[in-house]
């Protein structure tokens, strides 16, 4: 199939917008210090500061599956400028706002807009991009949210020095994005020629009277919405406990955390933009997941073991790799399971699993370290990591035996 040329602005808009889903956590990230001073006087600051961190997460996983409900019914371009909106006006409330419990307030609409933004753009993806050149920018636009993020770390440092409120003027960002929405952004999918062998795609937005299309592999959908849940929630201990190991071992400079979480955005930049489409025309999906967990375990490995910080940081790039792997070969095999008018729907409960992962990783790892310290959880974590790896292979060689008996 022809792919429809795509007018640079959308991919302008899809890509910016894009970076709104990192600046979420990248502006609040170096700031809990500094809101926890600032409220030293509240009772159990430590928990609600890092209820600050990852209350928008939980809301993230409420919202998604809503949203992907919601643009089967309704204008996605429409939800979309209204995320946008939202996204403005919760962010921009921490420039203002002395209370902390208003401020976790402000995350839970943070959390609700992001739903909304990523699986719309998401769908957005699957309408206007089709076969390489989709999995080609897919993979270009989780790439650039995290080099994205990578700035925002830089950024938001030297403001929280000078006021935690500061940086949440970066939310601001998302009201710019508004009218690009309105001029770029088109509802029905592009018009493209079938090759003579290939079937046609339809519109996205279907009519009244049209059936909506309920054919797809269900056990196959879950094993990857498992894998990808086990993955997410396994490699969320370098959000959590990253910056414990750097001033254990390390330095106590801010810098040095910044540092840490920046190779990691970095590495997983990198994959998802530059390696995953030559892996792709390689490997198929669940060899990728393999790749992934193999990078994750043996990175997870490297920083148990490290003595010196650029041994530890070659550990973080490598479990970043496989972050970045991770994300955008779960939206493609998805993408590529159901019918295209369900994208949105099943992107939406990818968006909600993912963050639920994210929510829930801390209160396990909070268990696995009634038992051991910070550096042997990232070494047990690796195991079992490169212990589902050989699942996968084992499970792929089964699948590639029984293909070929068939055939």
């Amino acid at each position: 199939m022809s792919q429809p040329k795509v007018n640079p602005l959308t991919k302008m808009t899809l890509l910016v917008g894009g970076t709104l889903v990192s600046m979420g956590d990248a502006v609040v990230m170096p700031l809990q210090p500094a809101i926890a001073k600032n409220f030293a006087e509240v009772p159990n600051v430590k928990l609600l500061v890092n209820y600050v961190l990852v209350f928008n997460a939980l809301f993230i996983a409420i919202g998604a599956t809503i949203v992907g409900l919601l643009i089967e019914r309704f204008s996605k371009k429409k939800l979309l400028i209204a995320a946008f909106a939202l996204y403005g006006v919760a962010g921009t409330s921490g420039l203002y706002l002395n209370n902390i419990y208003l401020l976790i307030l402000s995350r839970a609409f943070i959390g609700l807009s992001i739903a909304g933004i990523m699986t719309i753009l998401f769908t957005f993806v699957a309408d206007y991009f089709e076969g390489e050149a989709r999995s080609r920018f897919m993979g270009f636009i989780n790439g650039f949210s995290l080099w994205a993020s990578v700035a925002f770390l830089y950024v938001v440092a030297p403001l929280a020095a000078k006021s935690w409120h500061h940086p949440f003027a970066m939310y601001g960002v998302a009201f710019l994005l508004i009218p690009l929405a309105i001029i770029s952004l088109q509802d029905k999918k592009p018009i493209s020629n079938p090759a003579p062998n290939e079937p046609t795609v339809a519109s996205t937005t279907k009519p009244n009277d049209a059936p909506l299309p309920t054919s797809y592999p269900k056990a196959l959908v879950i094993l990857v919405y498992a894998i990808s849940f086990v993955a997410v929630t396994l490699v969320s201990l370098t959000f959590i406990k990253l910056p414990d190991i750097i001033v254990a071992r390390f330095s106590t400079d801010i810098y040095y955390i910044v540092t840490g979480f920046a190779v990691f955005l970095a590495s997983g930049a990198a994959s998802s933009m530059f390696l995953y489409t030559p892996i792709k025309q390689r490997l198929h999906y669940q060899l990728i997941y393999a790749l992934v967990f193999i990078v994750i375990g043996s990175g997870f490995i490297i920083i148990n073991q490290a003595n010196t910080y650029p041994v530890f940081l070659i550990g973080v790039g490598l479990a970043g790799l496989g972050y970045g792997l991770n994300g955008t070969n779960t939206s493609l095999w998805i993408m590529s399971l159901v019918p295209l008018p369900l994208v949105g729907r099943f992107m939406g409960i990818f968006t909600s699993l993912l963050f639920f992962a994210i929510f829930v990783s801390p209160n396990i790892t909070s268990v696995a370290l009634k038992f051991m310290d910070v550096s042997t959880a990232f070494l047990v974590y690796g195991i079992i990591m490169l212990v589902l790896a050989i699942g996968l292979l084992l499970h792929g060689v089964v699948l590639s035996k029984k293909a070929k008996a068939a055939a």
